[in-house]
This record gives structure tokens, sequence and C-alpha cells, in this order.
């Protein structure tokens, strides 16, 4: 049986098998070590050691690498004979995938056995020719003394003529051989899909005459003495017996966090805790119940050495502060540590919430902390890269993550390649359309999918080849927000790879880190918190001690505005489903935020009603037992958190806290053995304390159903508590939050035009662009907001730049011959200036803008002369303008097409004032009542139909109105009368009732003939 080299599809797009496939052939073949040898990477070796190990078969890791060194081209592949060896493996490719240099010395290394290839390179020319290959080995073993020769043999003939010829110059030199059989495809039939990965790699297609592939790169069972000699195949077979990696190298460790004080970390972790409580509860006299729980903490932090991990994270959020980037107010399961609240890595007294430290750190099952920080996006890699120059560069990196052939993808991959039609291969994705079902799947379930696979024979190849690509890496990229840090270089444990000019990723996922020591912290960008920071800066501008984490918790306006639902731009609650589910629930104090937030999810929804009724009247709560009440009643009897279904196992079995969280865990990963053990020793443990055991049983049975979807309430506090500061600052300081969120989403068209229609609702002045008083961004201008040129047609971001250029530099804009003279001087094109005319930017100069439009041809050619031949000015005869005066209907389209949306007036206003009946808008329909007569009129966007239980067909109409979208619905007996006048785009009014949704049921629509 040949042992081959096996090259996996983590060397991306070079092989088509998976680790399984790899690790399977060897079962099936009863080998008893296989060989992983991928080029320059080494993405697939944790996956490789796991699955060999859990088959009880030896890994054996090799490396395959180019070395250019004095015009010679070297190929070499490299295997680790131990620890040591792997280690420098690692070293190697993280060398060669941050383009640094690597010599042929670094090879000479008595822990590898480095393996000189002949199939290509200078070896490969110089076989057949003796004497230069003896000179060329000769200097090579000068700096390699251990070196050996893989010999690859595609073809047999060539093998033959070449390759044993120059046995007698390795016999010569003492130099080992042996046979290197390559191997990226199993079997022979699977070239095909071999040759089409490497087609798509390429960007070509399958029969390109110039696509470079092998057709000999598979398993070759039979006949091996023809193609290698027994004497190399057992000289492999030698190499692998040589090799044993047993991963037994130290874990890696935190670096040390160097303090101020010189002293042991724990002992400064303990001094900066206990000034952080005094500083936090405001007195020396810290009560009774904080001091213990922080003494249990740091105790729990000091048993299982996590002193470094809190002073690292403090550090690095203490740096932000400093810089003035906001510091979310925590996230996950940290907000419930009182550690962190005191190290002012989070915002949140999990005493005052009745959080448990335990679910966060339980030291019962010792595991890594995990404490990940928020910060505003435009802002967090300025943290990490504070972290990456404190550590220094080999010791913090990002973390590797692998994009694969997902099933739509490896289609449109796979039909290029092929030729397949495109308009075949976008009916094939759109009936796969966003399930998250496999190739395989879709065909089984799917008969129109079936049929047009089936329907020819390029089809039909096209998709078994894309059945053997789905699921492979395609494509590397970083994790958006892990980061793993090391006390010694990141490499000595996982290999690197630069994906950029400074930042690296490991090479492994993150699903391997954690057992090499590796602890993952992540910097999460939040766009939310981008906003809050940018209204924060500004309102200080103003009141230098306004502090966003010290505003008050209880602000009547605040929950008005939640009782309203008038959350548009506000974190968590923006959705139709949380805006009714706010309408009802009338939230008049915080933690019930909380419990929204912990509600609107799959599970607990069907609890909200519920929640609702035993709010509403607490004599319908039933506890099951009285142990239960001071746990349950916060949250009206609903078992909500997995805070809460912790505290009832301690409170009604005696469990600790974290022998219950062993418990909540078990359930969640739906660890059935662990369940059942922990059940039995549950309802023993209650009985013992005077429980029956049918209570037991029944709050058991409640707590298995409960635990499998109860949220953690440390992050649903932490994340009300974003959202309560973005509903603060909207309620408080309305202009300066929606100028935030609309510089949040200057791309975004669709959005933008929401966040105008809402500022038009709440009656905040909308200024538009100005050539003199426009920015980059939104500005804030006497209480209202001003447009930015940069939302303009046309006014690229090189454009924006020499206008605000010459603006600073040579003052304000005079009048319209002034404005033209300096575009012409810095190059700015007539399609420029058109476009700001039209978006009303130079409505300062009091021309209309028909005058600048007409005449701008003739103006800015003057303006040019002028600048051409300014000497010979005064005789060049001056333009005789036009007046013009503007036509409403004209200077709306143009508006409409330099900004994307109406702003200086709306059509359907203009109608509106003509058409006194027409008396709602969408807005007005959204806060009707179910039943009310509305009287609307809007443009129709999209039409979808539907069919009626009585198989009767009814229209689902999406239409928009100056105030956004709403939806009209019509009936079966009025789709009959009204279906021949529908047309998209068309302008209609209409009358009718509020359904039960924020939909209306038209009675009677109209067609109108209006240019929108």
């Amino acid at each position: 049986m040949l042992n081959s080299s096996f090259r996996s599809c983590y060397s991306l797009m070079e092989s088509v098998l998976t680790i399984k496939d790899i690790v399977k052939y060897a079962i099936d073949n009863q080998l008893k070590a296989v060989a992983l040898c991928d080029v320059n990477i080494m993405y697939g070796a944790m996956a490789f050691y796991h699955e060999c190990k859990k088959n009880n078969i030896k890994p054996v890791f090799g490396l395959e690498i180019k070395i250019v060194n004095n015009e010679k081209n070297y190929s070499f592949v490299l295997f680790a004979k131990n620890d040591k060896g792997y280690q420098k493996l690692m070293l190697i490719s993280t060398k060669i995938n941050s383009d640094e240099e690597i010599t042929l010395e670094v090879l000479n290394d008595t822990d590898l056995i480095v393996g000189l290839l002949d199939h290509e390179g200078t070896l490969n020319q110089l076989l057949g020719n003796k004497k230069d290959l003896a000179l060329f080995l000769k200097e090579l073993q000068k700096i390699i003394p251990h070196l050996q020769v893989g010999i690859t043999n595609i073809d047999r003939e060539y093998a033959k003529e070449h390759h044993y010829q120059c046995i007698d110059v390795y016999q010569e030199l003492k130099i080992k051989h042996f046979a290197y059989h390559q191997v990226f495809y199993l079997r022979e039939n699977d070239y095909e899909s071999y040759r089409c990965l490497k087609a798509i790699k390429a960007q070509t297609f399958y029969d390109d005459s110039n696509l470079t592939t092998s057709r000999n790169r598979y398993i070759v069972n039979n006949n091996c003495e023809n193609c290698y000699a027994q004497e190399d195949l057992n000289s492999m077979e030698a190499i692998l017996n040589e090799c044993n990696v047993e991963m037994s190298f130290p874990k890696a460790q935190l670096p040390n966090y160097e303090n101020k004080l010189k002293i042991d970390s724990m002992d400064y972790l303990r001094k900066l805790c206990q000034f952080g409580l005094e500083k936090r509860l405001g007195t020396n006299q810290v009560d009774h119940n904080y001091q213990k729980r922080l003494n249990y903490e740091l105790s729990v932090i000091e048993k299982m050495g996590y002193a470094d991990y809190f002073l690292i994270v403090y550090d690095y959020v203490n740096y932000a502060k400093k810089a003035k980037i906001y510091v979310g107010p925590g996230r996950g399961s940290a907000a419930g540590s009182l550690i962190s609240y005191c190290l002012g890595i989070t915002q949140i007294d999990p005493l005052k919430y009745g959080l448990l430290f335990e679910r966060f750190l339980n030291p019962e099952r010792i595991s890594l902390p995990d404490i990940d920080i928020d910060f505003p996006d435009n802002r967090r890699d300025e943290v990490i890269k504070y972290v990456e120059e404190k550590y220094g560069e080999n010791h913090v990196s990002h973390i590797v993550t692998y994009g694969s052939f997902a099933a739509k993808q490896v289609l449109r991959d796979c039909g290029k390649v092929f030729f397949v039609s495109q308009s075949i291969i976008d009916r094939l994705c759109r009936m796969i359309g966003e399930q998250k079902l496999s190739l395989q799947q879709v065909y089984n379930q799917n008969l129109n999918f079936r049929l047009l696979i089936n329907n020819n024979k390029e089809t039909k190849r096209m998709f078994k080849v894309a059945l053997k690509l789905e699921g492979l890496p395609r494509h590397i990229s970083q994790h958006a927000a892990g980061i793993v840090l090391s006390k010694d270089a990141i490499y000595h444990h996982a290999p690197l790879i630069k994906l950029s000019d400074e930042e690296f990723v490991t090479q492994f996922s993150m699903n391997y880190l954690e057992e090499l020591g590796l602890i993952k912290m992540d910097f999460l960008g939040l766009k939310n918190l981008t906003i809050i920071d940018e209204v924060v800066n500004e309102i200080k501008k103003e009141n230098e001690t306004f502090d966003i984490n010290k505003i008050p918790l209880n602000d009547p306006a605040v929950f008005k505005l939640l009782a309203n639902a008038d959350t548009l731009g506000v974190f968590q609650l923006e959705s139709a489903g949380m805006k009714n589910l706010l309408k009802k629930m009338q939230i008049k104090k915080f933690s019930e935020l909380a419990d929204a937030l912990a509600l609107y999810r799959p599970g607990p929804m069907e609890y909200i009603d519920t929640y609702l009724d035993n709010r509403k009247d607490s004599t319908r709560i039933n506890y099951d037992d009285p142990s239960l009440k001071d746990i349950l009643a916060p949250t009206y009897g609903i078992m909500i958190y997995q805070e809460q279904i912790m505290q009832i196992v301690q409170i009604f079995a005696g469990f600790s806290l974290g022998k219950a969280d062993i418990l909540r865990k078990a359930i969640s990963k739906k660890n059935t053995e662990l369940m059942s053990s922990l059940q039995q020793e549950f309802i023993k443990q209650a009985i013992l304390r005077g429980k029956s055991q049918h209570i037991a049983e029944m709050i058991f049975d409640k707590i298995l159903k409960f635990a499998g979807y109860g949220f953690n309430k440390a992050h649903a506090v932490a994340y009300a508590l974003i959202a309560y500061q973005m509903a603060y600052l909207k309620v408080n300081y309305a202009s300066l939050f929606y100028k935030a969120l609309l510089n949040g989403v200057i791309n975004s068209l669709e959005k933008t035009k929401e966040y105008l229609n809402a500022c038009r609702i709440h009656k905040i002045k909308i200024l538009p662009p100005d050539i003199n008083y426009s920015e980059e961004k939104y500005v804030i201008e006497h209480g209202a907001i001003r447009l930015p040129l940069s939302i303009i047609r046309n006014v690229g971001s090189k454009t924006l730049e020499l206008l605000l250029t010459e603006r600073s530099a040579n003052g304000l804009f005079l009048d319209y011959d002034d404005f033209l003279m300096r575009c012409v001087k810095n190059k700015i094109g007539m399609n420029v200036i058109e476009s700001l005319i039209d978006a009303g930017a130079l409505d300062c100069f009091d021309h209309t803008r028909a005058y600048m439009n007409c005449n701008l041809s003739e103006q800015y050619r003057y303006a040019k002369l002028l600048t051409d031949n300014h000497l010979l000015a005064d005789c060049i005869d001056k333009v005789n303008s036009i007046e013009v005066k503007d036509n409403l209907e004209v200077k709306l389209n143009k508006e409409y097409q330099a900004l994307g949306f109406y702003l200086s007036a709306h059509p359907l206003s203009e109608y509106r004032k003509k058409h006194p009946k027409i008396t709602h808008n969408s807005i007005d329909l959204e806060e009707a009542n179910e039943y009310d007569v509305v009287a609307m009129v809007g443009k129709l966007i999209m039409m979808r139909s539907h069919q009626t239980k009585k198989g009767d067909k009814m229209m689902f109409l999406t239409m928009e109105d100056e105030y956004g979208l709403f939806t009209a619905i019509l009936m079966p007996n009025r789709l009959t009368k009204y279906e021949d006048i529908l047309e998209k785009f068309q302008v209609y009014a209409f009358k009718g009732k509020k359904g039960r949704s924020d939909g209306m049921i038209i009675d009677q629509m109209l067609k109108i003939d209006i240019k929108y």
C-alpha cells in the first residue's frame, strides 16, 4: 500500500481533499501513520491532529516550501520529527507568510527531516546530468548536512529514463532518498473536480489549455513498484516512523502586566479593586455585601491565576477612556463580575441587578475568562493598535476565519467554469434563496431545482462537481473581533499569516486556540456606540461635566418615548415586533427594559402575554414553591434569565452556584448524560431539604424548558443600558442625536431618507446643502441640521476635498461668478457644478436654479477664458445672462436626481394642498387604531399577490409617500375591481380602514396623474 503525502483543501484552491477524507483513507487502508503536507501554510494542522488522534492514527506534519537562493530554486518538504520540529514548522510558515526571507541555513535543524523535491526547481533541471547534479548537492550539503531527496514520479517513463540514473549520485554523497507521492485528490475520477477548482482559482474555464494541473496526483494502489523503487517506499515509511509529534510543549501564557508599583499582579489587582469599589460606592465604609462579594471574586481569580488577564483588559479600557474613546457598559456574562465593575471595565453594578459571578467564571469548572468590550466602530482599531504596540508585534494577533464554498457560491463558480448560462445559474440560486440547506438537500426537496439540473449534460456535470466542492474553504479572512495575546511569540503555539501591511492573524481558527492557551479577547466595534460618542462629544462642548454613565435611569421622558415606541435609531428597539412589545409593556422602570430585550426572542416570546397579565394582576402568579418568590417576582413569575435558573437550583436544591451553572450549561448543550445525573441529584437534595418529590420534579421540568432559551441577564442589563442611553439622548438632545444617526448612514440612501423623514416628524429643521456652510458630514447650525456636500451626486471625495480646501484657504464664495472662477481654477467640471445647483447648494447666491443651469455653459467658458488669459481680462466680453424662472416640477425632479430624495418640497405635499380630503400619511397610519378610516396617497413600489384560505387572490401593495413606506391591501372583492389599474411607480389615492397590522385595507382607490 503506497503511503502518500497529502495536500489538503487548506492549500486553498489546490486540493479537493478534506482532513476527514485523508484520515478515512488511512483508516480504510489500515495505515498506522499519515502525512499532511500543505504548501506554506498549516491551517489544517490542528484539525488533522484531532482527527488522527480520534481514530488512533499517528499524524505526521509536513510543510512544502520554496526558497530562491543565488539564482537557484529549491523546493523542499519539511517533516517535523518531534514537538520542537513542529514548532520550527510554525516559525517557518509564519516567516513565509509574513514576507520574510527564508534562508537555507534555517533548514539546518536536526528536529526536521528536510527533503529536497526533484519534480521542480533547479534539482529537476539537473536530473540526468550527474556531474552538475553532484556539485549542486555537495554545495547544499554544506548548509544542510542531513539533506534527503524526495522523489516524485508523476510520469513513469520519465522516472525510468531520468530519476534512477541519479541514484548512484545520491549513494555516493550518502544522501537518503524517499518516495514523495503527492496526492491532491483520492481517485482518478476526482480529477474533474480538482481541475474545476484550479480553473476557479485561475478565473478561467475548464478546457483552457493554459490551465496547469496534473492528472496523476491521486492515490496509486496497484503496481507501486513500477512507479517507485521499494527502497524509496521503505524510506518514506521510515520517515513516518521517525516522526512523533505529541503536542506536549507548554501552553501559551498571557503577558505579565507590568504595574507602576512593581508588585505582584494579584496584589496590584486587589489594590485597584478596593480603590475602585470605594470610588464606585462613594464611601470608605464599604457595604459588607459588596466587600464579601469582592473578596470572593478575588479569591477565585487568584486560584485560577487570571490576575494578569483582568489587568490587561483594565489597561486597554483605561487607555480608551483617556483617549476619549467611549467604552460600552458591558456585554455578556462579564457584567456579572464586581471586579469588572470596580476596575471600570463595565458600568453595571452586579449586586444591584442580581447578577452572578459564577455565570461569568465558574470556580467548579476551570475555564478561561471571556471579557468582550464594545467600542465605537470608528475607533476600535485605535485600541487594538495600542495593545499591539504595548505587547509587541509577534505577541498580539487577530484570528483567522475561513470562507467556504456555500451552495449559491459554488454553483456560480462552477457555472462559469463549465459555461453554463447565467440565466440558469440565477434561476437555480433563486430557488435556493436564503435557505441554509446544502445543494443535495435542495436537490432532494425542490422538484423544479431537480428538473433544471437534470435538463442537460452541462448542468448535470456542473452540479456533480459543485457537490464535491461545496463546503471546501475558499478564502481566509479576519475574525470580526477576536484578538489573542501571548507572553512569548505566538508562533511558538500557532503559526501566523500577515493579511495586510500591519495585521497578523493566527493560521488556526478560534476552535483550537483555547487548548493552546491562547485566550481570545473580543474588541467589538458597535455602530451605536459611535452615535453615542458623537452626541456626547457635542454635548460636552457646552457642558464639560456631562457623563453619559451618570444619567438618571428613571427619566419620565425616556419612558414616554419607549411607551410610544418612538425608537427609530435606538439600539435593539427598532424592529416592528419590538415596537409592538414596547407599546404593550408601557415600561415604567429600567429593569423592565432589560426584560423586554430578553423576552423578544424565539422561545420566550410565547410568554410575553403571561408576563404582561401577571404584571397587571400579581394574584395570577403561581410560584410553585414559596422559596422561588424572591427570585421570580421581579419578572412576574416567569423564568426569563439564566441567572434566575441558577438561583432556583441553589435555593431549592442547595446546589452551589458553580454546580448550578454546570447544570444550566448541560441543558443548553443538551448533554443528556450529565443532565440525567444532575436531575437525580437535584431531586434528592430537594427532598432532603423538605421539598416534595412531585414539586421537585415539576420545577426541574420547568428548568429544563426555560434553561434551553433563558437569556444571560448580565448581557440583557448591559445592552438595555445602551438602549436607554440612546433613548435618553434622543429625547433630550434630538437634533444632535439625528445628526449622529445621519452621519452613520451617509452612504445609505434609504436610511438617510428614513432619518430625514423622522426629523420632519419631530419638527427638527433640515437645512439644504450650502456651498459656504456645508461640510463633509452633517452639522448642527442654530439648532437645525445642515446637509453635507458629500451626499450630492457627482461630488466625490476628491472634488469635495478641493471645494473645502478652497473655501478654507480663500474664504467663503462671494457670489456665483466668484464660485465659478474658483471652480475653474481648481479644475472642477461643469457636471459637478450642475449637481450642486440642482441640490440647492448654490441657492445662497440668490439666483434661480433655472438661471444658473441655463447660463452655466457660457459663464463657465467665460470664467475659463479669464483664468487662462487674466492679462487680457478687459478685452473679453462678459456673458449676457438670460433670466429664467424656476418650474417647480422641473426643479423637484432635478433635486431628486441630485440628492436621491425631495428636499425643498415634495410632489405629494403639493398634491395634498390641492386635495385637503387626503388627510393621512404613512406616520398617521402607523399611529391609527384598528378600523380607523384613513385617506392616503402614495407611489406603488412593489406588488405581492397572496392566496386566501378559500383560494381567492388578494394583493399586498408597498406604497411610498413623503414620510416613508406603508402597506395597502386589496382584498379579493376589491382586487377584481382595481387590478387593471395597478402599475409600478404609479401614484394612487386611497380610502379605507386601518387593518390589524400597520397596513390599510383599501375600499376605494384612484390612479393619479402626477409626476413623482
